[in-house]
């Protein structure tokens, strides 16, 4: 009888034993699997921020060559408003002087900008290719974002 009881024990012990090693191996194979996907989402995620950035870098640089073309276009017009090459003009008729009032017989004169007008507008042809600019990179970055 001892010597079943002790064969029995030996069995339970094999059979947990088996048991211990199966759930181990199982244990170690789901954490592989789960290591393997966390990798496989790191370089997903990985291969997306290189896109990105790769998108946000071409948004950059078209930003800079459309601010770049529009100070150059500002620059232009400043140096031909300084050498007279052209002139700024209001869009505006001056008004009649009455007939006793003239002198020369001067019936009609264009309106022409101040320096100070022409300093303003300037300034103010630069601001909006900057804001344009910086309006167009932003539109661009949230497009990139919209279609992920």
């Amino acid at each position: 009888m001892r010597l079943y009881l002790l064969l029995g024990l030996l069995i339970g012990s094999l059979v947990l034993l088996v048991y211990v090693r199966e759930l181990e191996r199982d244990t170690a194979i789901a954490e592989a699997n789960l290591a393997n996907v966390k990798k496989a989402d790191a370089l997903a995620s990985l291969k997306q921020l290189q896109e990105w950035n790769a998108s946000e870098s071409a948004n950059r640089s078209d930003y800079l060559q459309q601010l770049k073309d529009a100070k150059h276009e500002i620059q232009n017009l400043e140096r031909d408003l300084a050498n007279n090459t052209k002139r700024l003009s209001v869009n505006a008729i001056c008004p009649r002087l009455p007939q006793a009032e003239s002198t020369g017989g001067v019936t009609e004169q264009t309106a022409e900008l101040s320096s100070d007008a022409e300093r303003t507008y300037i300034r103010l042809r630069e601001q909006i290719a900057e804001q344009e600019a910086w309006i167009s990179l932003c539109h661009k970055t949230v497009m990139s974002w919209a279609s992920e």
